[in-house]
């Protein structure tokens, strides 16, 4: 019967007048009726205009369609970010829907269990059926979802289990995923310098060492044996991570204000002084910064072999991050030819929703 059901909404089958059902135990046996070609070609008009409305078939329809639901967080409609949101929606059609499929009614319980089944996207047409289905599914479908499946996502260990969320931000959870993983590529070194841009590139320019030389191991919680380590003129370079991209749209980030943790490992050689650099900026829309974090740390040779971990965590920073600017680089201090300047790995910026305090 599940199976059935999920299909169903996939298919757009809750609104086909051309689809009989028959209840055999536990299974859902659909027949065909018959129609005339004038009905059928009805049939699929109506299935494109939901396939249009939904953006089936291109990922940006399927994200410019859950940010609009994202305006229309209530019955009334609710005006946020300087948008009118009008709800899509008939809330008088509870009447006509309500908790029945088919005419066949379903305690809400049953319903909830159903819903929480259907994948993500699909669930946003759910939303859309009734005032009823709209409730069902913000008030308890996306939670129930979320504690049932949850535990195959980065976002589960991220998110306080006492968190209340808005709808919209579970959907993310299992669109992108945004929480609790790592929004920097290639922390590491392990592909070389990609996705990288530098700001410096002097003396014998950036290198990467694996595993890395005049110094202890990478520690094992990197999970890579990596680093990037820079030469007797300045390096630096940086990262631009947006966080709309990653799964984190502007009413989540102005209105959730999750954690950002930034962390980075560091080390020096035995035989040659080093400066290492840190420095995160939290940009606008403008990329204009609003909030910064730097620290540089001088090492002496042979006493800085050891790796040290630096870390900062933003928190009820102002409204309107919407990109992260992640900086660093460094030099050796005794201008000697080749790498023998400061190392840095496993680069990381995480987000995390943890109790609210």
């Amino acid at each position: 019967m599940m199976r059935g059901f999920v299909r169903l909404l996939q298919e757009g089958g809750l609104w086909e007048d051309k689809i009989q059902e028959e209840v055999e135990g536990d299974t859902i046996v659909e027949r065909p009726s018959e129609v005339n070609n004038e009905g059928e070609e009805r049939r699929i008009q109506k299935k494109q205009k939901m396939s249009e409305a939904c953006g089936t078939g291109s990922q940006e329809g399927y994200d410019a369609k859950i940010e609009r639901e994202m305006l229309e967080n209530d019955a009334e409609g609710i005006i946020m970010g300087g948008w009118s949101a009008k709800p899509p929606i008939n809330m008088n059609s509870e009447a006509e829907v309500g908790y029945f499929i088919r005419g066949i009614p379903l305690p809400e319980e049953v319903l909830i269990i159903l819903l929480s089944n259907v994948d993500h996207k699909t669930l946003l047409n759910c939303r859309q059926v009734c005032k009823l289905w709209r409730e069902l599914v913000d008030g308890s479908v996306w939670k129930e979802k979320f504690r049932r499946e949850g535990r195959s996502y980065h976002s589960f260990r991220a998110v306080a289990s006492s968190r209340k969320l808005p709808w919209y931000a579970y959907y993310w959870i299992f669109h992108k995923d945004p929480f609790g993983r790592n929004l920097i590529k290639n922390g590491c070194g392990q592909n070389k310098l990609l996705d990288w841009t530098f700001r410096s590139n002097g003396g014998n320019k950036w290198d990467v060492e694996s595993p890395p030389l005049g110094c202890e191991p990478v520690p094992s919680e990197v999970g890579a044996d990596s680093c990037f380590v820079t030469s007797y003129q300045l390096c630096s370079k940086q990262q631009l991570v947006d966080l709309r991209v990653e799964g984190v749209p502007p009413q989540i980030m102005d209105e959730l204000k999750p954690c950002i943790t930034v962390s980075e490992w560091y080390a020096g050689r035995f035989d040659c002084s080093c400066v290492y650099e840190m420095q995160i900026k939290l940009l606008n829309s403008h990329r204009s910064p609003l909030e910064e974090f730097q620290q540089q740390e001088s090492m002496h040779a042979g006493e800085n072999t050891e790796w040290r971990k630096i870390s900062n965590t933003f928190k009820n920073y102002k409204n309107g991050v919407r990109y992260l600017l992640f900086c660093h680089g460094g030099v050796d201090s005794q201008f000697w030819a080749g790498h023998y300047g400061s190392k840095m790995t496993g680069a990381r910026v995480e987000l995390s929703l943890p109790p609210r305090s």
